[in-house]
């Protein structure tokens, strides 16, 4: 997988499938014989799926990652020197079986296709002195990245309206930011008991910004829980991070899960899960500094 914002560059891509092939040369002759050495004869751009798209991924419940790719069709040559001609024969055997013997590493690298097109007879060289040989493959290479597809955030609630009025639907989320930091609750669902078994978080906390207390409670059975954390970042300290960070927009989000040591059954329609921050929302950081948080329970 090719760490990418966007498509990556034909450029990048290429010296990545160049490192590949170029990590299964034989050792290099001693001076003044030039190294071995792997190069492009042509290649053609081919496309994977609908849009380059390969599916999807996610942090938690939050489907966050587009998984998409592309294909490298073409021919690539091994250039093989050496002192004398079956030395040169005897690196280019080195290199097919290099090649055979690391096949399953290769197609796990993304090389779908590594086929043999030809080899060439030693050929001397005046300057320097030295023979070359060269190995022409067809190949069939396909490239793996991830993005975000230029999201800058995530929909933490959408409003509807009926009748003049306006519902706030929230899908068990909440987003907390200097604009606000409304409450995230879960209730039964209708005749129908909900259970919550933890809360899975996506934050980018400037440095130096703690914010405000939260505090995580329930209502079940009749008994209620509540825990008090002083500011966000110890709330988020007690989440286990899942997976690499996310860039949504120009800001890097951190992902995290915090799993209950036991599931909450919300039964009766007076039963909650809740968390609630202790201002109305969130303290400017400074400019381009902006905290933000999303949270989610879920099943």
């Amino acid at each position: 997988m090719i760490p990418s914002v966007g498509a990556p560059s034909l450029s990048a891509v290429v010296a990545e499938m160049l490192g590949h092939l170029g990590g299964r040369l034989p050792a290099p002759p001693p001076p003044p014989v030039p190294a071995p050495a792997v190069g492009i004869v042509e290649l053609t751009e081919r496309t994977v799926g609908l849009g380059n798209r390969r599916g999807n991924d996610g942090r938690g419940p939050f489907p966050l990652i587009a998984l998409k790719g592309g294909r490298l069709d073409g021919t690539v040559r091994f250039q093989l020197w050496a002192a004398n001609p079956p030395a040169v024969d005897a690196a280019v055997l080195a290199l097919q079986q290099a090649l055979l013997a690391d096949r399953d590493a290769l197609a796990a690298a993304g090389f779908l296709r590594l086929d043999g097109a030809g080899t060439t007879p030693a050929e001397p060289f005046a300057d320097p002195a030295a023979w070359r040989g060269t190995a022409d493959y067809r190949l069939l290479y396909e490239y793996r990245y991830a993005e975000t597809e230029g999201a800058e955030s995530l929909i933490a609630r959408i409003p509807i309206a009926v009748d003049g009025e306006t519902t706030l639907v929230t899908d068990q989320m909440a987003r907390w930011d200097t604009h606000g930091a409304p409450d995230l609750e879960v209730r039964r669902g209708g005749r129908r008991s909900a259970a919550v078994r933890g809360l899975y978080a996506v934050s980018f906390l400037p440095a130096g910004w703690d914010g405000e207390q939260v505090t995580v409670e329930s209502l079940t059975g009749g008994l209620l829980r509540q825990r008090t954390f002083p500011d966000v970042r110890t709330l988020l300290a007690e989440f286990a991070p899942d997976g690499d960070p996310v860039e949504l927009g120009a800001r890097v989000y951190t992902t995290g899960r915090m799993d209950f040591a036991e599931p909450l059954t919300l039964a009766r329609g007076s039963d909650f899960f809740r968390v609630r921050y202790a201002e109305q929302r969130l303290t400017d950081a400074g400019a381009d500094t902006e905290a933000v948080l999303y949270l989610r329970a879920f099943a």
